[in-house]
């Protein structure tokens, strides 16, 4: 679990990094100046395990070889997670048939800083993430959730709101010379609470209002405990530097 503390030492890694590489410009590591430049790409927002790539589209401007103003967009797109979905397990409930995950539109505006041509860059800017809703169904059989004994099938509807967050990241970017730029990056809020999720039951044996909340308590927490819930972005893409 990636807590606060982690991730403060990880940013103030990057701080002491740019503190102690003084600036390199191009002509320092023989290439040509970024300068001045436009770039253009396209990303995806997945690694394509599971049949999605959520593609997106990449622009911005070089101030100069250390600075980068620029945005990334991505489409909504839906992803089958079944066993590997993080938010499945943390529902503690046996007999997952399936989990399938319509993932919003997100982007991302940004600054990015790095203390040399060749080395990783920091982000600051702000991210947005739509409504992202996760389906899960699980298998009729005998549960025991809360004080409660339950017989039958379930259906559970998790979906985290969308919103507009604070956003800092990292990454890494280059640029050939002549112009190709290869890069990745993950950017998020992440030294604030994770939000709270709207949860929806359906169930072939109801549940008591008391279990139900139950349920629903211990879901929330382990929504909001995991870093994989943050309002975030990842891209990993190609495009074109001129």
């Amino acid at each position: 679990m990636l807590r606060v503390g982690t991730i403060g030492i990880s940013i103030l890694g990057m701080m002491m990094m740019f503190a102690m590489v003084g600036p390199a410009d191009a002509s320092m590591v023989g290439m040509p100046s970024l300068a001045g430049m436009v770039h253009v790409g396209m990303n995806l927002g997945e690694i394509p395990f599971h049949g999605s790539f959520k593609p997106g589209v990449t622009f911005g401007y070089y101030l100069n070889d250390l600075v980068y103003i620029g945005g990334i967009y991505q489409i909504a797109d839906s992803i089958k997670r079944d066993d590997s979905s993080f938010n499945a397990k943390a529902v503690g409930l046996d007999g997952l048939k399936s989990s399938r995950e319509t993932v919003g539109q997100r982007a991302l505006l940004e600054v990015r800083l790095r203390p040399h041509r060749l080395a990783p860059f920091m982000s600051l800017g702000f991210v947005f993430n739509d409504e992202d809703t996760e389906t899960m169904h699980f298998d009729s059989r005998t549960r025991h959730i809360g004080d409660g004994e339950y017989t039958g099938a379930m259906t559970i509807r998790q979906t985290r709101p969308a919103a507009w967050r604070p956003s800092i990241g990292l990454g890494y970017a280059y640029t050939t010379p002549i112009g190709l730029e290869f890069g990745f990056e993950w950017a998020g809020w992440v030294l604030g609470s994770r939000p709270k999720p709207r949860i929806e039951f359906e169930s072939e044996a109801p549940l008591s209002a008391k279990d139900e909340a139950a349920l629903r308590a211990h879901m929330t927490d382990e929504f909001q405990d995991s870093i994989f819930n943050a309002y975030h972005i990842f891209q990993m893409g190609v495009g074109y530097t001129f």
